[in-house]
């Protein structure tokens, strides 16, 4: 799958700015903004048994310059995955 998620600017705002006494003597300027962030997914369904199959996932994503132009965030994107079993009943 290959997707993007839209995240508003007060979404962004609560989560990567640093209120005025987080941020000490070093007042950065950084200004949010809605941004959108793009990934990449694999997803792999393996039937083990009848109703019990093996999920795997593997995400990666790519930050918009709205997130990583934060003072918080070091990198522009990252990966996640899952590993799990699904019942169908």
């Amino acid at each position: 799958e290959l997707g993007a998620i839209r995240k508003s600017e007060s979404l962004v705002r609560y989560y990567y700015q640093l209120r005025p006494e987080e941020s000490g003597p070093l007042r950065l300027s950084y200004s949010p903004s809605a941004s959108i962030n793009y990934h990449a997914r694999l997803l792999v369904n393996l039937p083990l048994w009848q109703d019990i199959n093996l999920v795997a996932i593997t995400e990666y994503t790519w930050l918009d310059s709205g997130i990583t132009d934060s003072p918080m965030i070091d990198k522009d994107g990252y990966l996640s995955g899952f590993i799990g079993l699904s019942y169908r009943f």
